[in-house]
């Protein structure tokens, strides 16, 4: 008797212990056929199950999963813990960020004012702003929205001002745009560099045009028109508050693999990546971009609309965006879709129409990958290179060896230094072969035409997914830049950022360092011993130079304090970034005053031990000096 009870309250604990941590699906409706990769679907919930019992608790806390074949949801599974504190499952109302599958709408919504012909794709956009908001917004060169849903306007990053405070709940969007500007470092239509600044100001046209804020535009042409009643596109949830009852904690998780509650994300330039909902909503919205064939989308007003926006609107020939949407090789015909991160949550989104097939996934935990992207290329798959009758005179590979910078990077900001820690390297393997490296992600392309290169199946699966062709652009023989699309292009390093400028600012920062750590204490230990054998010197020298080392010591506290601070959290206010470059022009000021004094007290008493000692300590601080002006570390306004 007593074994039996043991027996039951060990397997009612192990049922409560599995419950925790791996809730099953919500439903499944059988249907027959295969996913683009093969996978069988009437077999589909048992399949998503098992894969996702691999990731929940390993790569996300918590999940959702929705399948649409033929306008309809096949399959539809919520998985794990939605709140780890209180142990509260995900379920099909839990609600989720959608991150910068929120584009999505913004695109949307654009077309919606072109069909309507309030919108003019390749106009100027300053011709739908207000003049006042003209007059104060800076651009170096015109852009146009097709420049913007292509992500090649020509911005940068600017990874400042991205968040809204937890105590207000003002949102202004021209507001939010004039306060983060980043600088057009390329001439629009020249590369494909993903854009949150130009999504928000895609969806500032959409609120010039129509009249209403932005939030209230997309929550009546696009949410209520497909019964998306449960969710919100407002940053604070205002347009649909009752949700907020079932939004999920959001993650992150640590190099040890251990998740911490990272909070929710407030976004500014909301339009680009504020929308919160639940799986099923968003698997609506997908199913809109799948009517039956010769049926209107209901999101337009006709059929043509749909066909245009799910075209291609960049280069001919360069795989990118169709209108706002990703373009993805699935394993068997194009595919149509985009991802989504916030500080806590990820997402993807994608679909294959002439298959009638769609997989929408979200998560609660930050830069997920084994779930999002995992599926994707589990269940959509990727074109594989074919390596059979290819050109036989192709370019030689190894001319196109080297490596390559994303050309998001935040150029002229202090985190600028962050591109350059994660960089591309291409090998060649053989003389038509290259292999990727990006990280931990290695991958290798073969040569399909010439400098384009096509992946091959012993890849990353991310790669395989956002990277499955590369297309270098050639200047004077030399690779210039690798054109991936989907707003991921790489450029080669700029010439200020060579290998031996990079290995140079290296050496100088060890150095400096080194220097500005040690030197304090033995100037400590030097002025003891000088004092007890009353060493005769230039005590004003002595003390000018203590001085310059504690300078350089202060120098290398504050900027490694202010590094560390961005790199925790890159998406800070410039507020608390000023004050840092602040105190580097103050202690810059105090070093310039420094030299000059010991300049005009070198005499006969200064012995040379002390003059070299203070040419080598001068030398050192000023190359520090102009290694973090270089770096952009002395930048007041960006």
């Amino acid at each position: 008797m007593k074994r039996n009870l043991l027996r039951m309250v060990t397997l009612t604990l192990l049922c409560s212990l599995l419950l925790s941590v791996f809730s099953m699906s919500a439903f499944a409706a059988p249907v027959e056929g295969t996913t683009p990769s093969g996978v069988k679907l009437d077999t589909i919930e048992e399949t998503i199950d098992r894969y996702m019992e691999e990731h929940i608790g390993v790569s996300s806390q918590g999940a959702a999963v929705a399948i649409i074949k033929n306008g309809e949801i096949i399959f539809s599974g919520a998985y794990g813990l939605a709140d780890i504190e209180s142990n509260i499952l995900v379920n099909a109302d839990t609600v989720f960020e959608y991150g910068s599958i929120s584009k999505l709408f913004t695109w949307t919504s654009v077309m919606q004012l072109v069909e309507q012909g309030k919108l003019d794709l390749d106009a100027n956009v300053r011709t739908y702003l207000p003049n006042e908001f003209n007059q104060k917004w800076k651009t170096s060169h015109d852009i146009t929205m097709r420049d913007i849903m292509n992500h090649s306007s020509g911005y940068g990053e600017y990874t400042f001002d991205q968040m809204l405070s937890e105590n207000s709940l003002e949102v202004d969007l021209a507001d939010a745009i004039l306060k983060t500007h980043p600088n057009q470092y390329y001439e629009p239509g020249t590369a494909s560099v993903y854009s949150n600044y130009a999504t928000a100001l895609a969806g500032y046209v959409v609120e010039c045009i129509s009249g209403q804020e932005f939030y209230q535009y997309q929550k009546e042409n696009i949410f209520n028109r497909i019964n998306m009643n449960q969710t919100a596109g407002h940053p604070y949830l205002e347009d649909n508050i009752s949700i907020l009852e079932y939004k999920s904690q959001g993650y992150t998780k640590d190099a040890k693999g251990n998740f911490h509650n990272t909070g929710w994300s407030h976004i500014s330039q909301y339009p680009a990546g504020s929308i919160n909902g639940t799986i099923d909503d968003l698997a609506k919205f997908l199913i809109a971009f799948m009517p039956d064939n010769g049926a209107t989308s209901p999101l337009f007003q006709n059929s043509d609309t749909l066909t245009v926006m799910l075209s291609p609107s960049y280069e001919e020939g360069v795989l990118g965006t169709a209108h706002g949407f990703f373009e993805f090789d699935s394993a068997i015909s194009p595919a149509f879709g985009h991802g989504g991160n916030t500080i806590s949550f990820s997402s993807q989104l994608i679909f294959v129409p002439e298959e009638q097939f769609g997989l929408v996934v979200l998560t609660n935990t930050a830069q997920e990958l084994d779930i999002t992207y995992g599926l994707h290329d589990f269940l959509i798959g990727t074109k594989i290179a074919q390596t059979d009758n290819l050109e036989q005179t192709l370019p030689d590979a190894h001319d196109l060896a080297g490596n390559y910078v994303s050309m998001r990077r935040p150029e002229n900001t202090p985190i600028e230094f962050g591109s350059y820690l994660s960089t591309v390297n291409i090998q060649a393997i053989d003389d038509n072969t290259i292999k990727f490296q990006m990280s931990i992600l290695s991958g290798e392309y073969v040569q399909t035409a010439p400098y384009t290169f096509e992946i091959l199946d012993n890849s990353h699966f991310l790669l395989k997914v956002a990277y499955g062709k590369l297309i270098f652009k050639m200047e004077n023989d030399a690779p210039v830049q690798i054109m991936v699309g989907k707003g991921m292009d790489f450029s080669a390093f700029p010439a200020h950022r060579s290998n031996s400028n990079l290995i140079l600012s290296v050496v100088i920062l060890v150095i400096s360092a080194l220097l500005f750590l040690i030197l304090p204490i033995v100037s400590i230990i030097v002025t003891i011993k000088r004092r007890k054998k009353n060493v005769d010197s230039n005590k004003k020298i002595n003390r000018i130079q203590t001085c310059l080392t504690l300078c350089g010591t202060a120098f290398l506290i504050n900027n490694v304090i202010l590094i560390g601070f961005l790199m925790i959290n890159p998406m800070v206010r410039y507020s608390q970034v000023f004050l840092f470059v602040v105190v580097n022009y103050l202690l810059a000021i105090i070093s310039a005053v420094l030299l000059i004094f010991a300049g005009i007290n070198f005499n006969k008493q200064t012995s040379k031990a002390q003059k070299i000692w203070f040419v080598i300590i001068g030398i050192i601080l000023i190359s520090f000096v102009s290694l973090l002006m270089n770096w952009n570390m002395f930048v007041l306004y960006i």
